[in-house]
């Protein structure tokens, strides 16, 4: 797990590291509880029951900035790394760019 080190992501695509997190909100967030230093790239699906639609993603340097850490006001139960749908970069163009 990432407490350990050991969670290397779900997808490695040209040596990129890639985390995927999935919501069932249409509006929701990408999310991450703990910083983990083996990430290179986190996606964010949205959907439920196998289908998903990647909304887009971020390179991990750019999701652990100080201001992207917080609990939204009161609207997350504890606080974490978190970033708008409409911070995100689409997923074609991130991975061209970290590749």
């Amino acid at each position: 797990g990432v407490a350990s080190g050991l969670d290397m992501g779900d997808i490695k695509y040209n040596n990129i590291k890639i985390d995927v997190k999935t919501t069932k909100w249409q509006t929701g967030c990408l999310m991450s509880n703990s910083k983990n230093n083996n990430i290179d790239v986190f996606l964010l699906l949205v959907g439920s029951e196998g289908r998903y639609e990647c909304r887009g993603g971020i390179d991990a340097k750019t999701l652990y900035q100080d201001e992207n850490y917080g609990d939204r006001g009161g609207k997350f139960r504890r606080a974490c790394w978190h970033m708008e749908q409409s911070s995100l970069i689409d997923y074609k163009k991130l991975l061209d760019l970290a590749a």
